[in-house]
């Protein structure tokens, strides 16, 4: 309760008010262009095991040729050991950034050729406690919260996986209302709690 004998003590708001804030709809408007599309194109589904696999198997495969330059010349060993941490680094770079940009463009793909979010222009994005729908140019379609998963890549716009295959951005330069970026972020947290691991295991 407030002290009533501090004229200065702050004003403590009644717990519902709080509570009704947190169930709020969220109802954003913003435009959607080829750089939005992108951005949802980042998320990731792969597996951890493939992630691990891809870093591990340049290495395992060069760590033989020490053994086979050495011929009891310590000179050959170090040489080799060299050549198993320089080529195996740069191979291992190689196919993580193949792997970025193969499933950057499958995830671009799947989006564009969707009948609804693969629409540019303008976006009507209506959130609450257990769907999204969404209203572009081409028409309408909700997905239940509790199948869908949520990104959030530093400096860049949440993302929001709908389906298999099939994720979007919520950008920063829509208009939520009342409601800031921030705000929105936080709720979606609270209501989308299925991150990063999860979704790597999600089928």
């Amino acid at each position: 309760m407030t002290d009533l004998s501090n004229p200065y003590a702050s004003p403590e708001l009644p717990p519902e008010r709080d509570e009704l804030y947190e169930r709020r709809t969220i109802v954003g408007h913003f435009s959607v262009d080829e750089f939005t599309q992108r951005d949802g194109a980042r998320g990731y589904r792969i597996r951890h095991v493939i992630w691990l696999l891809a870093s591990l198997w340049p290495l395992l495969v060069m760590i033989p040729l020490p053994l086979l330059l050495w011929r009891g010349d310590p000179t050959r060993l170090v040489v080799g050991m060299l050549l198993v941490f320089v080529v195996g680094s740069f191979v291992t770079i190689g196919i993580h950034v193949s792997l970025d940009w193969s499933i950057f463009w499958h995830n671009l793909r799947q989006l564009r050729k969707h009948r609804v979010v693969g629409a540019l222009g303008p976006w009507q994005v209506t959130i609450d406690e257990q769907t999204i729908h969404i209203r572009t140019r081409q028409g309408t379609e909700e997905w239940p919260l509790k199948h869908v998963r949520r990104m959030e890549l530093a400096k860049r716009p949440v993302v929001l996986w709908l389906e298999h295959d099939l994720a979007i951005a919520i950008p920063k330069h829509g208009d939520y209302g009342e409601d800031d970026y921030a705000a929105v972020c936080k709720t979606l947290r609270s209501r989308i709690p299925h991150i990063g691991g999860k979704l790597a295991k999600w089928r």
